[in-house]
This record gives structure tokens, C-alpha cells and sequence, in this order.
């Protein structure tokens, strides 16, 4: 949602939703199977069965002073809601026990600015 004031300043507000996922080999499909150890035709994994659903909301504001400078500030994740985690086994990204799709880095502020010659 975007707000542009009659002041020269836009406010943001974005909601990112990411849906709930179940786990593919808890399942009775055998071609979805995870016949790797520990798991086995029949093995249900209850720590990775579901990852919850989970919003982020993000707010900024841009402010055009004039022709020739422009300020930005906003804040990602402003509620600091963390990534779900899953085991290290099922990550396999290199991400520290959850998948990149997620925010990761927790709440972020910024402030920057552009000025054009």
C-alpha cells in the first residue's frame, strides 16, 4: 500500500506472506519417499512435517526535497518475526538450519539518500 502525500513524501507499507508447507516424504505416495537413513518407507518425521505460515511487514518513506535530492528510510521485517527451523539435513543450503525464501537477517533499518547532478 503506498500513500503519496501532497508534501513530496511516499509511504510504503508491504505485507510478504509465505504459506504453510508439509513435508513431501510424510507421505503414502512411494515415489515422494526418502529411503535414505534414517528414513525409510514408513518413517514419519514430526520435527520437519510442517513449516507454519509466516508474515512479514515492511514500512518506508521516501521524501523528494527538492529536484536534486531524494532521502529514503524504512525498516524490513519490522516485527523481527524469525525464520522456522528444520534440520540441518533438510536445509542443505548452507543457511543456518532453515531455507532462504525466509527472512533471515531479522529486522533491518536503512536510511539512504540519492542527490543527482
Amino acid at each position: 500500500m503506498n500513500w503519496d502525500t501532497p508534501i513530496n513524501v511516499l509511504f510504503s507499507a508491504q505485507w510478504r506472506y509465505i504459506g504453510d508447507v508439509s513435508l513431501d516424504h510424510n507421505t503414502g505416495n512411494p515415489e515422494l519417499l526418502d529411503r535414505s537413513p534414517p528414513y525409510g518407507p514408513g518413517v514419519y518425521d514430526q520435527f520437519n512435517a510442517r513449516l507454519p505460515s509466516i508474515s512479514y511487514i515492511d514500512l518506508s518513506a521516501i521524501w523528494r526535497v527538492n529536484k536534486v535530492l531524494q532521502l529514503r528510510a524504512g525498516c524490513n521485517n519490522l516485527l523481527d518475526k524469525d525464520p522456522p527451523l528444520v534440520s540441518a539435513r533438510l536445509a542443505a543450503t548452507g543457511s543456518p538450519n532453515t531455507y532462504p525464501t525466509y527472512d533471515l537477517l531479522g529486522r533491518q533499518i536503512y536510511a539512504a539518500f540519492t542527490a543527482t547532478f
